[in-house]
């Protein structure tokens, strides 16, 4: 590999559990877990200090909840969709150790 600041080495578990629910409503879990060490990206100490002589590390975390259902119509259908994520980064660089939420909400038509 080459010296670029954004590639990484690490490695990914996910797990996925679905549950169809009375009117084919479906219900699904996941969580992921992902290790990255980024071999030629320094760290941030805090919002200004960088050292370039500590390597990054990030230990990511993501839980995803999500119902959804299908409408079916002549010639296509519909999928309405609900999901919510939440994502822990912890990381040892100060910019990229956060905790986000989404919640989305997806009105698909597909024909």
């Amino acid at each position: 590999y080459f010296d670029d600041p954004v590639s990484y080495e690490g490695y990914t578990y996910t797990a996925q559990l679905t549950q169809i629910l009375p009117s084919s409503i479906i219900l699904k879990g996941i969580y992921s877990y992902t290790n990255k060490d980024y071999p030629s990206q320094g760290v941030y100490l805090n919002s200004e200090l960088f050292d370039s002589g500590i390597l990054r590390n990030d230990k990511q975390s993501m839980l995803r909840f999500s119902l959804s259902k299908n409408f079916s119509l002549a010639n296509s259908f519909i999928v309405l969709s609900l999901s919510y994520l939440m994502n822990n980064n912890k990381s040892n660089s100060y910019w990229y150790n956060y905790n986000s939420n989404q919640l989305n909400l997806n009105f698909d038509y597909q024909f």
